[in-house]
């Protein structure tokens, strides 16, 4: 049975919605989880295929499938959320749940905003993702950066926060026979979008409006733009030896 990781926040029911509502066929088993968890677990083969972290992906031994979480510019669930003006920022508190945006920010203090500071348990400000990022945006924090945006204005590139990944041993069939789902579930998904809203909103007690708009500021394809934005990404990783090489980027096929 295929083990399929999906990532256990709103961002995914676009894409995801459709397999998990037995909306289209699937012969699976779906498993949510934390990006940092997803990327254990598809490392250790607990899962055949995952949306992972962008970072794990340069880390490990991955097929690079055709799907992936970006954002057009502004992602709003990934947010540093400041006590102080950013410029007097002196430590920021990591997420636990984050891996590629632990990076990204660190990118962008020392290269964007030419920073130094201190990560660790505590902090002046708080890198918060995902859902709990969306409630803490809603009470419009007075010191807040979104980290889809800045990426955009430093590197003029939409961030590309997680991709779809398989294990290299995973037999061509299940592959595809999994792309064939995804892609009806995503198509069932674009058909039924309100559907999906509603749901998200229920699930986080947001309102729809906020929902919608910040699903319209997503987007789950991976191509030429989404590869070059990927390339710039895993350089500065290398550069603050995030990562120890650039890894290849031809999309499965």
């Amino acid at each position: 049975m295929m083990r399929l990781g999906i990532v256990d926040y709103i961002n995914m029911l676009p894409v995801v919605y459709g397999l998990e509502k037995n909306k289209v066929k699937f012969d699976g088993k779906i498993i949510r989880d934390v990006p940092t968890n997803l990327n254990s677990s598809l490392s250790q083969g607990i899962i055949d295929v995952g949306f992972i972290s962008s970072i794990e992906y340069a880390r490990g031994d991955y097929n690079l499938l055709p799907y992936c979480i970006s954002s057009k510019k502004t992602v709003m669930s990934v947010v540093l959320v400041s006590k102080v003006p950013f410029e007097e920022i002196k430590s920021i508190q990591l997420s636990t749940e984050a891996a590629t945006s632990v990076i990204l920010l660190k990118i962008l203090m020392r290269y964007a905003y030419k920073q130094k500071v201190s990560y660790g348990k505590n902090g002046d400000a708080e890198l918060l993702i995902g859902d709990q990022a969306l409630k803490k945006l809603i009470k419009k924090p007075k010191h807040v950066l979104d980290l889809g945006k800045a990426w955009n204005t430093f590197s003029n590139k939409n961030m590309v926060f997680g991709v779809l990944a398989s294990r290299k041993n995973l037999p061509q069939k299940k592959i595809e026979t999994l792309l064939d789902s995804i892609h009806l579930s995503y198509q069932w998904g674009q058909d039924n979008l309100n559907e999906i809203i509603d749901y998200a909103a229920e699930k986080t007690n947001l309102d729809k409006k906020i929902i919608s708009q910040y699903f319209a500021g997503l987007s789950y394809s991976i191509g030429i733009k989404e590869i070059s934005s990927l390339k710039e990404f895993y350089t500065y990783s290398k550069k603050i030896n995030a990562i120890t090489e650039i890894p290849c980027l031809d999309i499965y096929k």
